[in-house]
């Protein structure tokens, strides 16, 4: 099951400043789970589904609409497969096909945000810094607090954790991992 957020539209201040205006979206609470992935797959997912055999020759095979037009890759295992942890090792296609997939399970749309409104839950209405914030805070993160000489804290775990484990690191509209844990994929890319 996926934990929707409602992510109220209207106007926000975008990355350069400027006023942007979003209709009202919805968001995963979670980043995707490996559990969550698995089940794309078992259901064959990589593969497509097959039309009932009582359908014509020419419809035989249309299971594929989740891959049309994306490059199909073999799916690789996730670096810490553990089931409540975000999913890795998927590209863009992989992400846009278990989206469609999911589309199909569930009878309404399901795609990735655009960057617009990943920007607009990560940083709310007021372009933070971090989604809690505009100063780094350390412990409400999965990052690499080490990695430069500023040292923003002592944790480098080298590998992610369960989704939610950082619930002090929400956005204001209570999205989780949206700094940390995982690198997320959007719709469209930054300059489009």
């Amino acid at each position: 099951e996926i934990d929707w957020v409602e992510i109220p539209g209207g106007e926000f201040i975008y990355q350069d400043g400027e006023q942007r205006t979003l209709p009202g979206f919805s968001m995963a609470r979670y980043p995707v789970t490996n559990a969550q992935y698995q089940v794309f797959i078992d259901a064959g997912g990589y593969r497509g589904a097959r039309q009932s055999l009582l359908k014509t020759v020419k419809n035989l095979w249309q299971g594929d609409d989740w891959w049309r037009g994306l490059e199909r890759p073999e799916p690789e295992t996730s670096h810490w497969p553990q089931a409540n942890r975000p999913r890795t090792n998927v590209n863009w296609y992989e992400a846009m096909a278990f989206s469609r997939w999911l589309s199909k399970q569930l009878g309404y749309e399901v795609r990735l945000p655009n960057e617009l409104e990943w920007e607009r839950a990560a940083r709310g209405r007021d372009r933070l810094q971090y989604p809690w914030g505009n100063a780094y805070e350390s412990g409400r993160a999965n990052i690499n607090e080490t990695w430069s000489n500023d040292r923003v804290g002592e944790w480098d775990l080298k590998q992610t954790t369960a989704v939610g484990v950082y619930p002090h690191g929400a956005s204001s509209e209570g999205v989780l991992d949206l700094s940390g844990n995982v690198w997320e994929w959007c719709l469209n890319q930054y300059a489009h």
